[in-house]
């Protein structure tokens, strides 16, 4: 708690602002990488090659360091999602401004040959639940379960008028349900029961038609040679990132593209039906 009260602290003429670099830092992991880089980077610069000259000569070279700099940069930043996110942390800085420069001669200003550069695979993770809030599916079947409530509320059934006492007490004074109110309810709750199994298997359909698509999509993406995982999460689970993005000069991440697309092109559950006209079709 020390030093997030010295971070958030106003600087004073008897204290020095707080280096930035040092802000909210993991120091243990940041220096353990740091560290890792250093050796890295050194025992590139001690490789060596021997090159064979046709008369059967050789001469013993170092490696092109400066190329597995730039090489080992421009990978880290395809893996992160991009130049600036890679620099992200400080973009104004001149330790950002060099990279920039570097990357960006490499890779290009709009980061078009960034890409290939990518060495871990692309993970798109879509969760349906919340997919079918946004394109409105969810509010059909609202309103098909909302008009099976209403079926049951046409039946007249009898209500409870007592609601002190014990619950036989309350039981007691509930009439009973004639046989055709009976057969009524049960009939409603197998509509119920069928329409929860049907809006599953349009869930895990469209999900399925979704990963399709993504997946024939990416067949025709220049420059990608790392595989594309697609998770689909058909059950209500906590919202979900994309995660092993890569960024464009738009600021869209690649996942976020691919998605975006299959969306678009696949049509929703029902094709204009309603899930409950659907339902009572199929018989």
């Amino acid at each position: 708690m020390a030093i997030h009260r010295d971070v958030i602290a106003a600087p004073s003429e008897s204290r020095a602002a707080p280096d930035p670099a040092s802000q909210f830092r993991n120091v243990t992991a940041y220096d353990q990488l740091l560290s890792d880089a250093i050796r890295a980077l050194t025992a590139a610069a001690r490789l060596t090659w021997t090159e064979r000259w046709p008369d059967g000569s050789t001469q013993s070279r170092a490696c092109d360091w400066a190329e597995f700099v730039t090489l080992a940069l421009t990978g880290a930043a395809a893996n992160i999602g991009g130049i600036e996110t890679a620099l992200a942390g400080r973009p104004g800085s001149w330790e950002a401004d060099a990279v920039r420069g570097l990357l960006a001669a490499t890779v290009g200003h709009d980061e078009q040959q960034l890409l290939e550069d990518r060495t871990d695979p692309i993970v798109v993770s879509i969760n349906i639940d919340d997919m079918m809030v946004d394109l409105g599916a969810w509010q059909a079947y609202d309103a098909a379960y909302d008009a099976l409530q209403r079926r049951y509320d046409d039946l007249g059934l009898p209500e409870v008028r007592r609601t002190s006492g014990s619950a036989l007490d309350v039981l007691a004074t509930l009439a009973t349900a004639t046989p055709e109110q009976e057969h009524g309810c049960e009939q409603i709750a197998e509509l119920e029961d069928r329409l929860e199994q049907q809006r599953r298997q349009d869930w895990v359909a469209f999900g399925a038609a979704l990963a399709a698509h993504i997946q024939a999509e990416v067949t025709q993406i220049e420059g990608l040679r790392v595989p594309v995982h697609v998770n689909v999460a058909v059950d209500p689970v906590p919202a979900t990132s994309l995660t092993g993005t890569w960024g464009s000069g738009a600021g869209e991440c690649l996942p976020e593209r691919l998605l975006n697309a299959a969306a678009q092109a696949t049509p929703l559950p029902g094709h204009g039906r309603t899930p409950l006209e659907r339902l009572e079709q199929a018989g």
